[in-house]
């Protein structure tokens, strides 16, 4: 069972209209949903938006049947819906509108209306510095393919992409380690040296953030972190996100895990998504020291001071450090240049 909270007038403070007020209430409270949703009438409590858009984008039985209960409350549900629409693509009234023109459009028809690709380029054009539900929704209608095997044949694509780092060097190998190669070494890395219970971490949330982390750059190409812009980052953001949607939309439960391993993979606040970045500067550092030793002439002692700036800064990041970069045998010609450090 869903649970929603009561629409309220108190929602038009957020941007939301008095017509979007009263028509969710006439939705979400009409008997043909009783079985499928909760109403909760809590004093202070508001319409959870985030709950609604994320049971329509999963839940095909809710998506239907609110449809269908929008077609008999409107009866022309994409007329009267455009004829209310403001132009203000950062509001929550236009957000709103936009999401039920498309569900109600692939509902009835499994595609998008053409009217309705104006108002996307419209949002498309908006700034965002935080990338929710709904526009990572907005962005996966853009990709104009919904279909699991879209989302298949890009992972697959992981193992053919070089990691931009190496292909901008004069290494002399034609193979240059791809994205795929990346995450996996990193996957067997945590495996390995992580270990297997701490209670101030999960060592499994780590291991899955890992293997999402740059499924990403399969859309926006790799770019090194040192030249990654915030506009960068937010574009990646907002594609990541579009992407796991899909999984969401597709009916996968593992697709809202996901999506919420991202949100912290991005977000880098909690120490499951910090240790799991130093795996990833570990990891980058691992391979820079590869490369170094087997082509001693593409890299100078300096490059080396370059290359390794970036740190764990967990300590088991650093611990993990020790034991896979300084103290590795493998490494020993070279790890000399930045031995001094530690």
């Amino acid at each position: 069972m869903i649970e929603i909270y009561k629409p309220n007038a108190d929602l038009i403070k957020f941007g939301f209209t008095s017509f979007d007020v009263e028509i969710l209430d006439k939705v979400l409270t009409n008997n043909k949903l009783e079985s499928l949703v909760t109403i909760l009438d809590i004093d202070g409590q508001m319409f959870d938006f985030g709950t609604f858009v994320k049971e329509m984008i999963c839940n095909k039985t809710f998506k239907e049947a609110v449809i269908e209960v929008y077609d008999e409350c409107l009866n022309d549900v994409e007329s009267i819906l455009l004829s209310q629409m403001t132009f203000d693509a950062n509001s929550i009234h236009f957000k709103l509108n936009l999401f039920i023109l498309i569900i109600n459009s692939l509902v009835k028809t499994n595609k998008i209306n053409p009217l309705l690709n104006q108002f996307l380029e419209l949002d498309k054009k908006t700034s965002k510095y935080h990338i929710t539900l709904i526009d990572a929704f907005f962005e996966m209608i853009r990709m104009n393919d919904f279909s699991l095997i879209s989302c298949y044949n890009l992972f697959s694509n992981s193992n053919t992409l070089e990691r931009s780092g190496w292909t901008m060097t004069n290494i002399p190998t034609p193979h240059k380690e791809s994205i795929a190669e990346h995450m996996y070494n990193m996957y067997v890395m945590a495996l390995l040296y992580l270990p297997e219970s701490f209670d101030i971490y999960s060592k499994e949330k780590i291991l899955n953030m890992i293997m999402i982390h740059d499924l990403a750059e399969n859309l926006t190409g790799d770019i090194p972190h040192p030249e990654k812009t915030i506009a960068d980052e937010l574009n990646e953001d907002l594609k990541a996100k579009a992407i796991f949607i899909k999984l969401m939309f597709n009916g996968l439960a593992i697709g809202t895990t996901i999506y919420q391993l991202w949100e912290e993979w991005s977000a880098n606040l909690t120490l499951n998504a910090k240790i799991a970045h130093d795996i990833d500067a570990i990891q980058l550092n691992y391979q820079f020291f590869t490369y170094a030793i087997k082509y001693p002439e593409t890299f100078t002692d300096q490059d080396i001071l370059n290359w390794t700036k970036r740190q764990p800064q967990t300590e088991i990041g650093k611990k993990i450090y020790q034991e896979v970069i300084i103290n590795n045998p493998k490494f020993k010609e070279r790890i000399g240049v930045i031995r001094g450090r530690y």
